[in-house]
């Protein structure tokens, strides 16, 4: 994608963060949102980036982190981005998604699918 951020406004539909997300999947751009939900021992929310890892994973990779905390990488469902997403416009009357600014900690280890489906559950819980 050749811009520098999105703005999901407060009356995005599904339809349309679906779209948003196959345009990442075609790109191959990383893309980063604020989560002022998501529970943190430090700062408020946490700063949450994601990048699709192609057809065969059929799902997205997701680092987070915070103010002096980070986490590891985690298979994220679409279908809880999406959520997440439109539950974070709706609410925040709007969201900004960062794509020049995303930086996906590639350093960090894969998380198992045992603790991906528990983060997934986590963030479908978050914005439910």
């Amino acid at each position: 994608m050749s811009v520098k951020e999105i703005v999901l406004t407060k009356e995005a539909k599904p339809e349309e963060v679906v779209a948003l997300l196959n345009d990442f999947k075609e790109s191959g751009d990383a893309f980063e949102i604020y989560d002022s939900f998501y529970p943190s021992a430090s700062d408020p929310g946490a700063y949450i980036c994601y990048t699709y890892q192609g057809p065969i994973a059929k799902s997205f990779d997701m680092t987070l982190g915070n103010h002096g905390w980070s986490g590891r990488i985690y298979q994220i469902n679409e279908d809880v981005i999406v959520n997440q997403l439109l539950h974070i416009a709706k609410t925040q009357n709007g969201l900004k998604i960062e794509i020049e600014k995303a930086i996906f900690f590639t350093h960090y280890e894969q998380e198992p699918g045992p603790k991906s489906e528990k983060m997934n559950i986590r963030l479908t819980e978050i914005h439910a």
